[in-house]
């Protein structure tokens, strides 16, 4: 047996056995079964050599027999051994094992080994035969199961054993030996603490195993390095596996601690006058390890904080403490001017359909008579006009002004005699007035060593001098079509255009509030009231915005009736009359009179044309037309389907516009009524029939004048109802 650091066993399946030479050889053992479980088996001890006389054991010599045949045996596992009488013992090699015959036979014995050393072995045993059912033992028969699979085995040694109903016992000749499989032991962890607050701690771990893998956050992230570097402060928790995945835990967390480095917590700094290198800083600081030391733009290392002399300009300041932990920080050392005129163009945004404005402002302009100052730009963006909102307190001065060849610099001069100019307070001095040339970004830099300023008494006054910047945003980029003159009833589109296919927002106002964010207005029938002005605003994504103007003039549309009706009855003449004070007449023959008489059936049409160049028409159909009443002078309402049904013919081209039909008996009571021509009476009076007899009939109708008819209205008779 051999046993690990981490206490798993593994054990050897056979015995070893070690015998004394020179003495007896067992040349043979022959055992026979015990009858289920009698004490009837016998073992035969063949054994030749030694110095006689030989004693023979089945008990691995605790008791000796000088008689080589043992009989009355129980069935078991027995031990041979022979010694002769020099007491050299030799031990048979194999267990001898007496069964009970007739019993089950064991056929199959499968063992699993456990995993990390844990209690998750198994041992399954295949038998047949005996008398059912079989009982199975993996203890040598001290307890016993009707299962024949064994479970949550730990590792070690097992005897096989199977019995039937009838207790005939059957033994395994092997052990069965369940070993561990994997391990791992973890011998030691090194941790190196972080220092100047950085993540440089590091973890080394020890461990005996097979293919280690390594883990410092609790199984979370593995590796094949039992090294850890880069680690910040905090808590790690150590486990290492092996091939098997048998996973060792360090019993305690491990703290990584990282000792804080100096911080430079303020920057005191002191602003150089008039582009002197006169400026100075303190570094204030804390935390590292004392004594900490300080330096400026690496000029060396010092321990007084304080630093002088500085130039105008950014800077860098460094602390170190005793670790060697550096820290450092950026300052800018600013330039103070005594007594400046504090001369500045502003930043602006234009788009470019609009004047590019830049205010020039001033502060601390006092007493001045004369200055020069230089400007450039970008002439690709801007194209200098003139200057702008002067201001008054330069009045009584002249101004001159110049442009370089390139067009990019603009030299402004100003002078005043026997005077001087103040402007109080922060103001506009004047305006920069640019047009816009394309969209981009212009720089408004000031030539420093061109721009100057005089005092009243004579001599230069310091200035400083601010850039600014001009920024032209695109403008919208569109073409619109439509707008015009047009006749009442005329469709048109005031269509709009993209022509550099910006992204657009529109925006329409027009006549009597009309508003609309449409990018094109549709009028499919202008009417009177939509003339007037339409008001477009297209704004881009920068915000910059177009405006069109798109007007409409709706002149009045000719309206005219050729007769009073547009349908009139062919054969009788009418007056066709397209009206008055039109500029031309046009109608369907070609003719160009006012008016005509006309009586013969067809279309007759008139187009004219008013002042404003509007055309009108209008159209009559004289048609042949009558209407004709013959009234039937009887009928029979038997339900055959012929004359069940009394009702007047019409005879011609129409019908009337108004119909009302009455019948009444001979005692002058009315019996039926109707409005629809088509109806008729059916010889009914309140659902029941009416007797035979004469009726008599009134019936009133209208029809438009035009229709020609010999029918007198109302039309009276009688009928005969006839059964």
């Amino acid at each position: 047996m051999v046993r690990d650091a981490a206490l798993c066993e593994t054990i050897w399946p056979d015995e070893v056995i070690i015998n004394n030479a020179g003495g007896a050889e067992i040349t043979e053992v022959i055992a026979t079964n015990a009858n289920c479980g009698n004490n009837d088996g016998t073992i035969t001890i063949t054994a030749t050599g030694g110095t006689a006389p030989l004693e023979y054991s089945i008990d691995g010599g605790l008791s000796w027999s000088s008689v080589n045949i043992f009989t009355g045996l129980i069935p078991g596992t027995y031990n041979i051994v022979v010694r002769d009488a020099a007491l050299c013992a030799t031990i048979w090699p194999d267990e001898v094992i007496i069964n009970n015959a007739g019993g089950a036979e064991i056929t199959e014995v499968i063992a699993t080994n456990t995993n990390c050393g844990n209690n998750d072995g198994t041992i399954t045993i295949t038998a047949t035969g005996g008398t059912a059912p079989l009982e199975y033992s993996i203890d040598g028969g001290l307890s016993w199961s009707a299962l024949n699979v064994f479970t949550g085995l730990l590792p070690g040694t097992y005897s096989i054993v199977v019995r039937d109903a009838a207790l005939c016992a059957t033994l395994w000749p092997d052990e069965v030996i369940i070993n561990n499989a994997g391990g791992v032991t973890i011998s030691g962890v090194m941790v190196t603490d972080g220092t100047c607050g950085e993540a440089n701690g590091t973890i080394s771990i020890t461990a005996v195993g097979n293919m280690l893998q390594f883990s410092i956050t609790n199984g979370a992230s593995w590796q094949d390095d039992p090294f850890f570097g880069n680690l910040s402060a905090g808590s790690y928790t150590v486990q290492v596996r092996d091939a098997f995945n048998c996973i060792s835990v360090w019993p305690d967390a491990l703290i990584i601690q990282s000792e804080p480095g100096p911080v430079i917590v303020n920057l005191e700094i002191n602003d150089a006058s008039n582009g002197l290198a006169n400026g100075e800083v303190n570094i204030v600081a804390n935390g590292g390890l004392e004594p900490l030391e300080y330096q400026v733009d690496s000029f060396g290392w010092q321990a007084a904080s304080q630093f002088s002399g500085l130039a105008v300009g950014t800077h860098t300041a460094w602390v170190r403490d005793a670790n060697g932990c550096i820290y450092s920080g950026m300052f800018i050392v600013g330039n103070v001017l005594v007594n400046e005129v504090e001369v500045s163009a502003d930043t602006v945004e234009y788009c470019m359909n609009f004047p590019v404005v830049i205010p020039v402002d001033v502060e601390n302009f006092v007493d001045i008579v004369e200055f020069t100052v230089v400007i450039r730009f970008d002439p690709t963006v801007l194209s200098f006009i003139n200057l702008i909102n002067i201001h008054p307190g330069l009045a009584g001065g002249v101004f001159s002004y110049s442009l370089s060849q390139t067009l990019d610099t603009l030299s402004i001069r100003y002078s005043i005699a026997n005077n001087s100019a103040t402007v109080p307070g922060n103001a506009e001095l004047f305006g920069l007035n640019f047009a816009a040339l394309a969209p981009g970004n212009s720089e408004i830099n000031w030539v420093s060593s061109q721009s100057v300023i005089y005092a009243s008494a004579g001599y230069v006054v310091p200035r400083l001098l601010i850039n600014g910047r001009a920024l032209i945003f695109p403008a919208p980029n569109i073409s619109a079509a439509g707008a015009g003159t047009y006749c009442e009833g005329d469709s048109t589109l005031l269509d709009i255009t993209s022509n550099d296919a910006q992204e657009l927002a529109y925006l329409w106002a027009g006549p009597s509030g009309f508003s609309s964010t449409l990018q094109d207005l549709e009028f499919p029938s202008l009417r009177l009231s939509d003339a007037g002005t339409y008001t477009l605003i297209a704004t881009n994504s920068d915000g910059c915005p177009q405006t069109i103007p798109m007007t409409l003039e709706v002149n009045p549309k000719p309206w005219l009736n050729l007769a009073e009706a547009d349908t009139l009855c062919a054969g009788t003449p009418h007056m066709l009359d397209a009206g008055p004070g039109y500029e031309s007449y046009l109608w369907q023959d070609g003719s160009v009179i006012q008016s005509r008489t006309e009586s013969d059936a067809g279309i007759y049409t008139v187009q004219v044309v008013n002042s404003y160049g509007c055309t009108g028409e209008s159209t009559v159909w004289l048609i042949p037309c009558s209407l004709e009443l013959i009234m039937p002078n009887a009928f029979t309402p038997n339900g055959d389907g012929r004359n069940d049904i009394f009702r007047p013919v019409l005879l011609g081209d129409v019908t009337p516009s108004r119909f009302f039909m009455q019948i009444y008996n001979k005692w002058g009571e009315l019996i039926y009524e109707t409005n629809d021509y088509g109806a008729g009476w059916d010889g009914t009076v309140k659902g029941s029939p009416a007797p035979s007899s004469v009726y008599v009939y009134v019936i009133t109708f209208e029809v438009p004048g035009y229709i020609n008819t010999t029918t007198v209205n109302p039309v009276r008779g009688s009928i005969s109802l006839i059964r």
